[in-house]
């Protein structure tokens, strides 16, 4: 019987140590282009892109995909996916999101990477693609059938 109190009170602590899944942002203009995720009160370090769009789609790779849309991000380069959308995912769950950014002037940027939970924030860095050294990153074969099905499906 202790066994079982003590079972119960460890997955109860496991589970409810969980965070909500939360998908918000910001973009920064940099040398070099990427995505990182850090702490909400983490200094972000490059100028803020305002007006740049952001494709969300979650579980890119599977058959199940779901497209949430193009975010707009505000004067400060900030974006957040309503926390609704994940009303139905289990906390437990890792759920993967398929992000490509474009802001004009700036080369565009794909990644895919696994929803945050809690207070954390996604850092992408755009790049000026006429800036000495610039990383750009490499189209792959899956963005781009991605990008010619969302085209083929529109008409």
């Amino acid at each position: 019987m202790k066994f079982a109190v003590v079972g119960l009170m460890v997955v109860a602590g496991v589970l409810g140590g969980c965070g909500q899944h939360r998908l918000a942002g910001v973009v920064v203009s940099g040398p070099t282009g990427g995505v990182k995720v850090v702490d909400e009160g983490a200094v972000v370090v490059g100028d803020a892109v305002g007006g740049a769009q952001v494709e969300v789609m979650l579980d890119p790779r599977s058959m199940n995909r779901r497209s949430l849309g193009v975010l707009v991000t505000d004067g400060a380069g900030r974006f957040e996916v309503d926390s609704g959308v994940f009303d139905e995912v289990s906390r437990w769950l890792d759920v993967e999101a398929g992000l490509r950014v474009s802001a004009a002037g700036l080369s565009t940027y794909s990644a895919r990477l696994m929803v945050p939970r809690g207070d954390r924030l996604v850092v992408i860095t755009l790049t000026d693609p006429d800036h000495p050294g610039a990383e750009l990153p490499d189209e792959d074969l899956y963005s781009e059938m991605l990008r010619e099905r969302e085209r083929f499906e529109r008409r």
